[in-house]
């Protein structure tokens, strides 16, 4: 149950501390923050946004961190929410340049739109964790996405990409790599020095084989789905991997015996 005295109390600090702010929430915002979410989230006011919507719309520490939505355009007035720490939004038809000036990003997720081209500009959001571009038309990636050294999680299943650059290797926080439902025939060897991946799936990819150190080098994997590729063998090791949990994949891939995780064949 809410406290009018308290509520009111927090006006009053917020006005004391901030007076050229606005109250949303139970924080206080600067004004210019406020104008850009008016503005984005029209024609709703963001506090009809953030009661319909609830955490789609966080605000905390005197800022606005988090926008997750499927009906707004980015327009450069977002470059006022400059410590929005996690954006999500689809359907969109390209990355517009304002995104790259919110560096403070560390979960952008651009899904189920038509986006063609990933911008080299993508390496200026140093401090992403998480990137999804799921659903979209990429070919391919620029060199600059590779030089996101944080990245735990990189997500690009239903797209139109050939081929994965060795410099995937350079992703050595890499935890979970999702790039199935694309055109990729060859997986390179740096796809095993990602020593910390946990999930990976190529799911109906025409890829045929597995990097020659895979089993070996893959010793935090968990889970593997190679349903719906060329694969028929497994790379020699694959039984040593004490994590690996599950594995997917086509009746046809000869399985050894000694492999003590669960497969199944869909």
């Amino acid at each position: 149950m809410t406290n009018p005295r308290l509520e009111e109390l927090a006006r009053r600090q917020c006005s004391l501390k901030k007076p050229n702010g606005r109250l949303l929430g139970d924080s206080c915002i600067p004004d210019f923050e406020y104008d850009a979410l008016c503005e984005l989230l029209r024609p709703q006011t963001p506090e009809e946004y953030q009661e319909k919507r609830g955490d789609d719309l966080v605000v905390s520490g005197g800022h606005v961190r988090r926008i997750s939505t499927d009906t707004i355009e980015i327009k450069g007035c977002i470059q006022a929410l400059s410590q929005l720490e996690e954006l999500y939004i689809e359907s969109i038809g390209e990355i517009p340049p304002y995104v790259f000036k919110l560096k403070k990003l560390k979960f952008l997720y651009l899904t189920n739109g038509g986006i063609v081209e990933v911008p080299e500009e993508i390496k200026e959001l140093k401090l992403l964790r998480e990137l999804s571009l799921s659903g979209n038309q990429i070919q391919v990636l620029p060199a600059g996405l590779f030089d996101l050294a944080n990245l735990r999680l990189l997500s690009l299943d239903h797209n139109q990409l050939t081929g994965i650059s060795s410099s995937l290797s350079k992703l050595q926080q890499m935890e979970y790599l999702n790039l199935g439902y694309n055109n990729i025939s060859f997986v390179p060897d740096a796809l095993a020095q990602l020593s910390l991946l946990k999930e990976l799936s190529l799911r109906s990819n025409p890829v045929y084989s597995l990097p020659h150190r895979f089993g070996s080098e893959m010793t935090y994997l968990t889970y593997l789905d190679i349903f719906g590729t060329c694969i028929k063998h497994l790379p020699q090791g694959m039984e040593n991997l004490e994590r690996m949990e599950l594995l997917h994949c086509d009746p046809e891939v000869h399985a050894n015996s000694e492999y003590k995780f669960r497969i199944v064949n869909y």
